[in-house]
């Protein structure tokens, strides 16, 4: 009798673990995602990298994730532990939401975080790094006004000698001389006079040596609209290359050059005549050129400030073409005819667009593409064009 009571409290006992077992595997397998951690790094202007811990799955259903900004749904079924929020506003609050999904429920974690600030960068550096030859360099002064462009060549030979510009101003702030020096290709000077605060005379001397200079003298009329511009040369034989009245309108709060007129009245080559540029403008941005020929330029441009934050000037078109030194803010532009033009008008020599080039098209027909790589501020730090080596950037704060 005591063995037959022992049997069935043995038989009880199984069937109660067993139960419980199957109960708690049932639970186990029936419960929503478990608790997890989220945070948010890499926190930039216009980016943010959200990431999390693995939540807890307690069931055999699959485990993924959904992403929410501000509640609106960017990303669902994530295996990954991250996700790259884009296209963000600067210096803006946001919520983001990450929620663990199972078959059995949800488990949600949120969170809050504010993108940068938008920095004043200003360009500082240009190089290959894979070509130490040489890079640009731009320094400024306390009141950010350029200072100098320089090349540096590392190379011997070099690929380039050593280029430097060097900017003065007055007191006030103006600009008086621009001095480019090469042991190679000579020198440039350049020397502003002024009437009140306007421009009434530049001269540009360009030397190489024995073998002659040229110096071009642009006067401005005492109302500012219009300019003469005469190009001599000095050597064994010297004559003007060119005569020229240019006029030209402004308009705008920017001041902004509209219409350029040029009527070339005397030219050793014999070309005279007329020719006139008319420029458009869009958010700060040079978009159109057209000419009295029929020709026309159209440029398109990224979403980011402009890496160029350095005075030009006439003397920069006399040494050799660095890879920054473009008129009209116009990087890389390849049309040579219109830029050689363009560089012998003063009003274009410090025109800064918003923004970067991307798209040159001439009478509708794409010449240029330029792709850039952005750094954390959304300013360009690499640029890229078929055919040309890669460029990197790096910036300074002032």
């Amino acid at each position: 009798m005591n063995l037959i009571k022992s049997i069935v409290v043995i038989i009880i006992t199984i069937a109660f673990f067993s139960c419980s077992n199957d109960d708690k595997t049932s639970t186990q397998t029936n419960l929503p995602p478990g608790d997890f951690t989220l945070s948010v790094e890499d926190i930039a202007t216009f980016s943010a990298r959200v990431t999390w811990t693995e939540s807890q799955n307690n069931s055999d259903s699959p485990l993924t994730y959904k992403v929410y900004l501000n509640d609106e749904l960017l990303g669902e079924e994530i295996t990954d532990n991250e996700f790259l929020i884009t296209e963000l506003e600067s210096v803006t609050n946001y919520s983001v939401k990450v929620e663990a999904v199972n078959d059995y429920g949800t488990k949600n974690e949120t969170t809050t975080f504010e993108t940068l600030e938008i920095p004043e960068l200003y360009f500082f550096k240009f190089y290959n790094p894979n070509n130490p030859c040489f890079y640009d360099e731009v320094n400024y002064l306390p009141n950010k006004k350029t200072d100098s462009i320089k090349r540096f060549s590392l190379c011997t030979p070099p690929y380039y000698d050593n280029i430097k510009y060097k900017f003065s101003y007055d007191n006030d702030g103006k600009i008086i001389k621009v001095h480019g020096t090469s042991n190679t290709w000579g020198t440039a000077i350049e020397n502003y006079s002024y009437s009140g605060i306007n421009v009434s005379k530049i001269d540009s001397y360009y030397g190489w040596g024995a073998d002659g200079s040229v110096v071009d003298t642009i006067t401005y009329t005492p109302n500012f609209t219009e300019y003469e511009y005469r190009r001599y040369h000095y050597g064994l034989s010297s004559y003007y290359l060119f005569e020229t009245t240019q006029n030209y309108i402004l308009n705008g709060p920017d001041d902004k050059l509209i219409q350029h007129r040029k009527n070339i009245t005397y030219s050793y080559l014999g070309e005279v005549g007329e020719i006139i540029y008319d420029f458009e403008y869009e958010n700060g941005n040079l978009i159109r050129i057209s000419d009295s020929n029929g020709d026309f330029w159209d440029i398109e441009y990224d979403n980011a400030p402009s890496f160029i934050t350095f005075s030009m000037s006439f003397a920069s078109s006399w040494l050799p073409d660095h890879a920054i030194t473009k008129v009209a803010g116009l990087y890389q532009h390849n049309d040579e005819n219109l830029i050689n033009d363009l560089n012998k008008i003063p009003e274009m020599f410090n025109h800064f667009n918003t923004n970067n080039p991307r798209i040159y098209r001439k009478n509708g027909t794409i010449i240029r593409e330029i792709q850039y790589e952005y750094n954390i501020f959304g300013y360009p730090s690499k640029v890229m064009i078929e055919g040309i080596d890669d460029i990197h950037i790096d910036y300074i704060e002032l």
